[in-house]
C-alpha cells in the first residue's frame, strides 16, 4: 500500500472500490476506462409513454439526472413522482422537465388519447431551443403571430398582398370586400368589409382539413361604428365524419357595451358571462381568438384582448358530415337598421396542435 499514493498521482490508481467479498480493490484508471468501454453506459434514451394506457404509480426502474418533457400531446393528465411512490405528484403538462438525484420514478395517468415523450439524462443535460425565445425573435423581426404565440400556425394572412383569397357574399345590394389602408393592424392594409344598409356581410376562406386534436381561429377585428351582431369568429369543420359550427358572437347594444354568445348543440346561442364589452371606436383592433376541440366535439376557450376565458363546458353544433373534410374560417357582420356599416379585418391565424 506505500507505494499507491505514488501510482495515484502518476495516474494509475483513481480509487478504491469494496468487492462483494468485502475486499477492498484499487481502481486504476485503465481499468475504469475499459470497464466504461465495456459496459457502454447510455447517458441518454427515450421513453414513449402510451396514453390509452391507463397507469397508477407505475414504477419505471430508471436512473436518471434530468428527465426532459419532449412531447406532451395526451388528451389526459400525466403525473410523475420522484424516488417515491408517496412523494408529491408534478403535471408533466405544466413543466419542460425535472432534475435530480433519480433512481426511479412513478407514472400515474388515467386512459386517454394520444402520447408523452419524456427523454431521459444521465450525466447530460439536453434541451432544444425556448420556443418562447424563438416566437419572441419572430415577433421582433415582424410576424405577425405576436397575440398567442400557442399552436402551430397553419395558414394566415396579413392583407399586404391581395384580397383574392377571400370569398364574400351580402344580404343586399352594396356590400363590398376590399383591401384598405384606411385602418391596419400591422403592416399597410386590412380586410374592409362594408355591409349593405340594414343587412349584413360575410367574409370566409376554405382550407384543406388538417387533423389535429385542437384548433385556433384568430382575428384582429376593427368597429368604426356599432353594427346589429357581429359573429366575430364562425370556424366551420368538418372532419371526415362530423360537421361542427364552432361560432362566437357579439350583440351591439351601443359603441360600447354588448353581449358576448356561443354558438351551442343543438343550434341555440348561450349568453356568455364574465367577459367584458369591447369598444367601437376608429384605429382600435380588438384582437380575439378561440381554441376548439375536435376530439372531443368542445370549446376549449375564448381570447378576448389578451384575457383567456374558459369556454370548454359548451359543445358546439354538430352533425354527421358526409362531404369532403374542410375548414372555414368566417367573419360575419350585420349593420344596424338603416345603417350601412363597416369593419376591418387584419392578421388572420390558423393553428393547430393547440395546448
Amino acid at each position: 500500500m506505500a507505494f499507491e499514493p505514488v501510482s495515484f498521482l502518476a495516474g494509475s490508481v483513481i480509487g478504491y472500490a469494496v468487492r462483494g467479498d468485502g475486499k477492498v480493490q484499487a481502481i486504476t484508471k485503465n481499468g475504469a476506462l475499459q470497464e466504461l468501454m465495456s459496459k457502454k453506459p447510455v447517458v441518454y434514451e427515450i421513453l414513449p409513454l402510451d396514453a390509452s394506457v391507463a397507469r397508477e404509480k407505475r414504477e419505471y426502474q430508471i436512473a436518471a439526472d434530468y428527465i426532459r418533457i419532449k412531447d406532451y400531446h395526451a388528451s389526459v393528465p400525466f403525473y410523475i413522482r420522484l424516488n417515491e411512490p408517496d412523494f408529491a405528484p408534478l403535471d408533466l403538462a405544466t413543466l419542460r422537465g425535472v432534475r435530480g438525484l433519480i433512481h426511479r420514478f412513478f407514472i400515474t395517468n388515467m386512459a386517454g388519447s394520444g402520447n408523452v415523450v419524456l427523454e431521459i439524462c444521465r450525466g447530460i443535460e439536453i434541451e432544444e431551443a425556448d420556443p418562447v425565445s424563438l416566437a419572441e425573435l419572430a415577433a421582433r423581426l415582424g410576424s405577425i403571430v405576436t397575440y398567442d404565440r400557442r399552436g402551430e400556425v397553419v395558414w394566415l394572412d396579413d392583407f399586404e398582398d391581395n384580397i383574392n383569397k377571400w370569398n364574400s357574399s351580402f344580404g343586399a345590394a352594396g356590400g363590398s370586400l376590399a383591401l384598405s389602408t384606411d385602418e391596419s393592424r400591422s403592416g399597410s392594409n386590412s380586410a374592409k368589409l362594408i355591409c349593405p344598409t340594414g343587412g349584413y356581410a360575410i367574409m370566409n376562406r376554405t382550407l384543406p382539413y388538417t387533423p389535429s386534436p385542437k384548433l385556433g381561429f384568430e382575428a384582429h377585428e376593427c368597429f368604426p361604428t356599432a353594427g346589429n351582431i357581429t359573429r366575430v369568429l364562425d370556424l366551420g369543420v368538418l372532419t371526415t365524419t362530423k360537421q361542427f359550427e364552432f361560432e362566437i358572437r357579439y350583440d351591439w347594444t351601443d359603441a360600447v357595451t354588448g353581449t358576448w354568445k356561443i354558438y351551442t348543440y343543438p343550434t341555440t346561442w348561450v349568453t356568455l358571462s364574465g367577459i367584458p364589452s369591447i369598444e367601437a371606436i376608429a384605429g382600435l383592433f380588438h384582437a380575439i381568438k378561440v381554441v376548439v376541440d375536435l376530439e372531443n366535439g368542445k370549446y376549449v376557450r375564448l381570447l378576448v384582448d389578451g384575457i383567456a376565458y374558459d369556454i370548454s363546458q359548451y359543445t358546439p353544433n354538430w352533425g354527421v358530415n358526409t362531404n369532403p373534410p374542410r375548414i372555414t374560417p368566417t367573419i360575419y357582420h350585420a349593420a344596424r337598421a338603416g345603417q350601412q356599416d363597416t369593419i376591418y379585418v387584419d392578421d388572420v391565424i390558423i393553428t393547430r396542435n393547440e395546448p
